[in-house]
């Protein structure tokens, strides 16, 4: 269960590198801050991991991200980025 997450996030993460970097999600601060949140967030995951601690990967994010590779606007710290 806690492995399926995690999967799950990496590959929200990786969509959305992949849609920035192909042009499908246009890169403006907000979707930067998001990008390294996400990064940041797999870098928790990992050390979790090597402490031999189950892992939770942050719904909120996959949600922020998902949205993102829809096409929905990113939001810079709870407002609509402009």
């Amino acid at each position: 269960p806690h492995s399926q997450h995690t999967i799950r996030y990496q590959v929200f993460t990786t969509v959305f590198i992949i849609s920035v970097d192909e042009g499908r999600v246009k890169a403006t601060p907000a979707v930067e801050d998001l990008l390294q949140r996400s990064i940041d967030e797999l870098h928790r995951m990992r050390d979790t991991v090597i402490a031999g601690k189950p892992v939770k990967a942050s719904r909120e994010l996959e949600r922020r991200i998902q949205h993102a590779n829809a096409g929905f606007e990113v939001a810079v710290r709870g407002r609509a980025h402009e």
